[in-house]
Formats: C-alpha cells, structure tokens, sequence
C-alpha cells in the first residue's frame, strides 16, 4: 500500500512565504501563476495566468481569487488551495499530471510510474485490493451498513486511476 506523498516531496515544497509574497506583489495581468491544490491525498497543480489585480488580490483566469500576501483563496483562507511560485519543477509535475487523468487523486497513488509493466503492476495490485476489500464486505456480518464502503470506493478510484495510466500508455504517441 502507498502512503499520501509527503510535503516535503511536493515541486514546491522550498518555496518560503515570503518568496510567494514578493512574486505575487510583482504579478502583472497576463503574468503566470500556479495553484497548488491538496485534498484527500491528492496534489494537483494548476497554471494559469493572471486576469486581474485588486486590492492585494491576484484573480487567475478560471480560478477564484487568492490573496498576493498569503497565496491562500479569498474564499478558503485556511483551505487546501493555495498559489505557490510557478518554478520549472512545479510546470513539470503540472504537465506530467494533468488534472483529468488524475494521478495522484487517491491516497494510495503516489506518482505516475515510468513504464507500461509498472502500471499495469499497479493496476493488478489495486484490483486484488478491491477484490480483498469486496469479499470482507460479503462476509461481514455485523450492523454497520457503511463498513469497508470508504475503502471501497478509494480502491475503486484506484482501479479506475491505473487503468487510465495503462490506457493512456498503451496509446502511441
């Protein structure tokens, strides 16, 4: 089983407060910026441009508006989006993991591996999970409707995650 990617392994994890602050307060309309989302043990990162500037917010063209002092969301302050510095290491894990293949949405799914074999070893290895997970929930016998139904289903996002990472290689570029 993977464990969630540690923060220390994010693309952006060097990246001090103040770094984020002096190049947010330097941003321009049509300046780059990335967002950093993390949710549920996924890691998503978003580029995007800038749209607009107010008041010490930054508005990036199809994203809400984020403070330039902090980098946190206008609306989530304390939540898991965020701007970070859009620096060659986060634009690769961005083009590397598009947001609709969906990488790292589930916790056990820590990064995109290297070759075809070693994806479809992942999807034999999240199979047999959800196989596992569906005969113990054949068996229980006690009162709890909901038991094994959030592994369930995060065995079953696995499923879906590395049979799209096997369909996407399998295609020739």
């Amino acid at each position: 089983m993977f464990l969630y990617t540690p923060s220390s392994q994010y693309p952006c994890a060097d990246q001090t407060a103040p770094e984020i602050e002096a190049y947010y307060r330097a941003v321009q309309p049509g300046s780059e910026v990335a967002i950093r989302e993390t949710h549920g043990g996924m890691l998503r990162y978003y580029l995007s441009t800038v749209d607009k500037l107010n008041r010490g917010r930054v508005y990036p063209i199809g994203h809400q508006s984020f403070f330039a002092k902090s980098g946190s969301m206008c609306s989530a302050p304390h939540g898991q989006c965020s701007l970070v510095v859009p620096t060659a290491a986060v634009k690769a894990f961005a083009e590397a993991n598009p947001p609709n293949y969906g990488l790292c949405y589930s916790r056990y799914v820590v990064a995109a591996p290297a070759t075809l074999e070693e994806a479809r070893a992942k999807l034999a290895e999240a199979e047999d999970r959800l196989q596992q997970l569906q005969r113990a929930w054949d068996n229980y016998s006690g009162n709890n409707p909901n038991k094994y139904r959030s592994s369930i289903k995060d065995a079953q996002t696995d499923v879906s995650i590395w049979a799209g990472t096997v369909q996407r290689l399998e295609k020739p570029d």
